[in-house]
């Protein structure tokens, strides 16, 4: 949590001390923060509103892993059933704007803001949009194909199951 509010994410960091035990109970978790200044400045209501949105459960998902990720992956988060992320650029895929990996098209800001053996945080612009997830993974996804290495998650093994609408993550 320190190293979070060192680097500029102390709202974050405030977020994840309020909701300890709920987040504890989660062998790993992957964050998408908003770092201070974007808070105060610009989206911040909106995403202080939808943190959930931007939690993803039991998958610690590093630079690395991210980029493993093929578009159309769907990403499950806090704020529920049916209130998933869609990876629209990562492995595989070609960016006009030379941005490594997306989530419902919006680019990581600052990736693998804090790494360890649980939690991986990365920064984002604004909040994620929450635009209609069927049609957001097809629009994502050419053919309909595995991730491969490492797993639909990079650090598990693979358990995904595959649809016309992409890939689904474990337990969604």
């Amino acid at each position: 949590i320190a190293r979070l509010r060192d680097r500029g994410y102390g709202f974050m960091a405030l977020a994840m001390r309020v909701q300890l035990a709920e987040l504890e109970r989660f062998a790993n978790l992957t964050l998408f923060a908003l770092d201070d200044q974007d808070i105060f400045v610009g989206g911040g209501h909106h995403y202080v509103s939808a943190l959930r949105f931007h939690i993803v459960p039991d998958h610690r998902l590093t630079h690395a892993g991210l980029l493993r990720l093929r578009p159309g992956t769907i990403l499950p988060t806090l704020a529920g059933e049916g209130q998933s992320l869609v990876v629209t650029n990562g492995a595989g895929s070609a960016s006009a704007y030379n941005y490594d990996v997306s989530i419902n098209y919006m680019p990581i800001k600052e990736l693998d803001v804090v790494v360890n053996s649980r939690i991986a945080v990365h920064g984002v612009y604004m909040p994620f949009p929450r635009p209609h997830l069927v049609n957001l993974a097809a629009s994502a996804v050419q053919t309909n194909s595995t991730c491969g290495v490492g797993g639909p998650f990079g650090d598990r093994p693979s358990s995904a199951t595959t649809s016309p609408k992409g890939q689904v993550a474990p337990g969604v």
